[in-house]
Parts: structure tokens; C-alpha cells; sequence
């Protein structure tokens, strides 16, 4: 596609994440934590859909429910975008000028509350797609700058390969991770990532875990390694705060043996907890199990023919899911 045929309008969507383990290896003088992690996308979306439209100024419709829109990181994303764009004398080429309006719409699948980066995602999304939409007039390591201070987990999502993530989320480096069969619950408590962190239990000065422990030739050696030798150091916290997250690693656990995953953590901080399984069918298999012990669940995928047939809204409900990580998740792979 042509700068000179680039649309005014653009659908994504846009992938939540997992981390297959998480280390906080200190805390710097501003107050940001430093961490280790393995970043995995995940085949669980939000749709977003950006249109330059008339007249000037952000709108959003759709989003979190009870975040006011002009709070939203995906409104603040775009608005960081045209003003870096300005600055570049950058024009969107469907409308020949930069002094348009942004309508971004979304669809939120992804649950928040959960530690799967759900608003960081849509905020990465928000930034590459409105560079497409301009001739990509902003560099690589522009939208990164910008990336870092929306978020510590935006800059992960603007490449979306699976990544050996270090100091507060802003290094990354790529690792090769085959498609890991995943079943998700979430609890229906929100849990805030600053009540987390700012707990004086916290756990702070993890040992540091270096690329060169990753360099197996095999992934499922480093799989291995990362089941038995890592962990998240946010979840004993979590748990405190959030006794929910507890009966979720119970009811992994009580799994019969033929459903039981290979391991189980919570991912990022919270509410989430994961389960790495050996097959597809497997994870289905223990997916409706899940579900039919919780009276009060929203399930994802578990019958759904079609997206429209998903459920969207999990926010006073249990939250069941279960699909794969993703090799890969650019932007290119995720317009619709």
C-alpha cells in the first residue's frame, strides 16, 4: 500500500499478554521498579477502530467501563501521537492534512484488572496504527519514547514478539517461543497494579536472571527452566489482597489428572492466573471444566463460532479463556 492510498480508517486487533514469569530486581529513585519477565502475547483481542474524521480533538467510544475517556491510555496515546506528529510536520494523506479528528473505537474483550496489559496494548495499537495511517512519519524508537511514558508495558506490545523483558519494560529482547496451548481465569476482582507495588512486602531484590540462562537450543528447554527455576514474585502479595486468586490456582490444581497443566502462575499483577497445558484439546478440555464449576462465569472461545458470539463484558464475573500464545504479533498481522 502506497502512502498516497493509505485509508482513513483502520481496524486492529489488538492481543492481551501473559508473562511467563516475573523477578523484581530493584527499585529506581523515582519510584519505578525494575523487573525481569518473559512477555507471550496472547490470541485473546480487543477490537479497535481508528477513523480520521472531523472535527478536530480525541473522541473515544467503547473502552473501560467507569474510566472517565479522557483518562484512558488510549486517548492519551493518541493524543501523544499528534502531537510528535505535528512536530514532524507529519499529514494523515487520506485527508491531505494532520488537523483532523481521531475516532477511536473499542471493543473490549481483554479484562481489566487482570495483568494481561490490556490498556497498554490498546495504547501501543493506538500509536503504530495512527503512524500508519500518516506514511509512518514517526521512527521506530519515536513511538518507543512515547511508548515508555505511557506505560511500562506499552513499549512490549509495538514489536508483539514474545521477549526477554528487563528494567522498567522499555528493554526488550526477542525470543523465539513455539504456540503455548494457555487456559486463563480471572477472578472478578480488579486488582490495581499500584496496590501491588507499593506494598511493603513486596519482594525487591531478585536476583537478576541474564539472556544467556535463555540460550537453549530446544523451547522447551527454556520452558523448563522457566516452570521450575522462575516464578512472579507479585503473586504471594496478590494473593493477600486478593483471596480469589487463590481458589483460581486451587481450581487448576483440582483439575483431574488427565486435564492437569504443566504449571501455574498468575501473570503480571494480577487478577489473572494462567495454566500452560500439553495440547489444544487438552486446554479445552480443562477449560470447560473450569467453567462448570463457577456459577457466576463468563467463558471466551470455550463455544463460540464467531467473535460475535464471545463474551465481552467480565467485570462482576469470572472470567474463563482458553487459546495460545502467539509467535507473533505486529501490527501487520493483526489488521482486520
Amino acid at each position: 500500500m502506497t502512502v498516497q492510498n493509505l485509508p482513513d480508517t483502520l481496524h486492529l486487533r489488538v492481543p492481551a499478554k501473559i508473562n511467563l514469569f516475573l523477578h523484581v530486581t530493584g527499585r529506581r529513585t523515582d519510584g519505578y521498579h525494575l523487573l525481569e519477565s518473559i512477555f507471550c502475547p496472547v490470541d485473546l483481542y480487543d477490537d479497535l477502530r481508528i477513523h480520521l474524521s472531523a472535527p478536530t480533538g480525541v473522541r473515544l467510544t467503547g473502552g473501560v467501563p467507569g474510566i472517565d475517556p479522557q483518562d484512558d491510555l488510549t486517548v492519551r496515546a493518541a493524543q501523544a501521537f499528534m502531537q510528535a506528529a505535528r512536530a514532524a510536520g507529519a499529514v494523515f494523506p487520506a485527508v491531505g492534512h494532520l488537523d483532523c479528528g481521531i475516532d477511536l473505537t473499542l471493543l473490549k474483550r481483554i479484562p481489566a484488572g487482570a495483568g494481561m496489559g490490556g490498556g497498554s496494548a490498546d495504547a501501543a495499537f493506538t500509536l503504530m496504527g495512527l503512524n500508519h495511517l500518516a506514511g509512518s512519519p514517526l521512527s521506530d524508537p519515536e513511538l518507543a519514547a512515547m511508548a515508555v511514558k505511557l506505560g511500562a508495558d506499552v513499549p512490549f506490545f509495538l514489536s508483539g514478539h514474545p521477549a526477554f523483558v528487563s528494567g522498567i519494560g522499555e528493554i526488550l529482547e526477542p525470543i523465539d517461543i513455539p504456540r503455548l496451548p494457555v487456559v486463563i481465569i480471572k477472578p472478578p476482582t480488579h486488582l490495581p497494579t499500584a496496590r501491588i507495588f507499593t506494598d511493603p512486602d513486596l519482594t525487591r531484590n531478585a536476583s537478576g536472571v541474564k539472556i544467556s540462562v535463555f540460550g537453549f537450543s530446544d523451547a522447551q528447554q527454556l520452558l523448563a527452566y522457566v516452570s521450575e527455576h522462575t516464578t512472579n514474585q507479585l503473586q504471594v502479595v496478590a494473593q493477600r489482597h486478593c483471596p480469589d486468586i487463590v481458589q483460581a490456582v486451587s481450581l487448576f490444581e483440582n483439575l483431574q489428572t488427565a486435564l492437569q497443566a504443566q504449571w501455574v502462575r498468575m501473570t503480571g499483577s494480577g487478577s489473572a492466573v494462567f495454566g500452560v497445558f500439553k495440547d489444544v484439546a487438552t486446554a479445552r478440555s480443562a477449560a470447560e471444566a473450569l467453567a462448570s464449576q463457577l456459577s457466576n462465569c463468563v467463558t471466551h472461545r470455550l463455544h463460540a463460532t464467531s467473535p460475535a458470539a464471545d463474551s465481552q463484558d467480565s467485570g462482576s464475573s469470572w472470567f474463563v479463556w482458553h487459546g495460545s500464545t502467539l509467535p507473533s504479533a505486529s501490527l501487520k498481522d493483526q489488521m482486520v
